[in-house]
């Protein structure tokens, strides 16, 4: 795993929290260990190791031109309504496909700043 940290959303922070803080092995002693950041206004007392809570603006916390690489489950399901994963007025930027498998139902996309054309 060639990540540094993690950048995740409640729900998907409270399903990782509860899976694999029990888990052992080379992949899981990384991913317990490594910083996560979690985006959530109603998260308060997080309990996995190294976990630092964002409540407030995001895009005031982190510049997102400071995240190279974004890996994407998705879920195929139309919806109709949603947030969004940008905010409307974000700055354009290029993004390549690195990676693009499917587990199950779900695909995980990786995708990496690309270059401005």
């Amino acid at each position: 795993m060639a990540a540094d940290a993690l950048l995740l959303g409640r729900r998907t922070y409270e399903g990782f929290a509860e899976a694999w803080p029990s888990r052992t092995g080379e992949f899981a002693d990384k991913f317990n260990t490594m910083p996560k950041y979690v985006v959530s206004t109603t998260l308060e007392n997080p309990e996995w190791s190294n976990t630092t809570v964002f409540s407030g603006d995001l895009a005031a916390e982190v510049r997102h031109d400071l995240i190279d690489e974004y890996r994407l489950m998705v879920f195929p399901v139309v919806l109709g309504t949603g947030k969004r994963l940008f905010t409307e007025g974000a700055d354009r930027f290029p993004l390549q496909v690195v990676d693009l498998r499917q587990t199950g139902e779900v695909v995980i996309l990786t995708l990496r700043r690309g270059q401005e054309e």
